[in-house]
């Protein structure tokens, strides 16, 4: 179990009250993890999502154990990642690699599915926040493959 504080010191978590973070607090571990440290494989169940306190993560696909096809995403203290334990399949779909020593909070997916359903606002907070990130990941990987990118202004016009 972690402490409210440090919940609310990450982004992630600002928008909720003192009570709803006592009932995340209460579902989520703290883990320490070395430099090329794999957190989970892709394929293996889905049963936590993970906010990095302090290190940087690699979201990455391989062909074979030693042969990298991509690199999808570089996560940093305050992000989240393993969000595949929130849908349907709930199997991670790629590879979480420590870079360098790491720190990061797991929260049980399955308990939090409980705490959503009882309070529904807090899975409607939770549920926007993660969307809103997957959304600034897909912006950013289409900035990376060149593509147009839609802006606000470009959504009302």
């Amino acid at each position: 179990m972690v402490e409210i504080s440090e919940l609310r010191a990450l982004d992630l978590f600002t928008p909720f009250s003192d009570v709803q973070l006592q009932e995340i607090a209460n579902i989520t571990t703290r883990t320490a993890y070395g430099a090329n440290a794999i957190i989970y494989r892709e394929g293996q169940p889905a049963q936590e999502i993970f906010v990095i306190e302090k290190g940087l993560v690699s979201l990455r696909a391989f062909r074979s154990e030693d042969d990298l096809v991509m690199a999808f995403d570089l996560c940093e203290p305050g992000e989240l990642f393993g969000a595949a334990s929130l849908m349907k399949n709930q199997h991670y779909t790629l590879n979480a690699v420590c870079l360098e020593e790491t720190r990061i909070l797991a929260i049980d997916t399955d308990q939090l599915a409980k705490l959503c359903e009882l309070d529904t606002e807090l899975g409607y907070r939770l549920m926007k926040n993660v969307a809103q990130l997957y959304f600034d990941r897909y912006e950013a990987a289409k900035r990376e493959l060149g593509m147009p990118v839609m802006t606000r202004k470009m959504a009302l016009s």
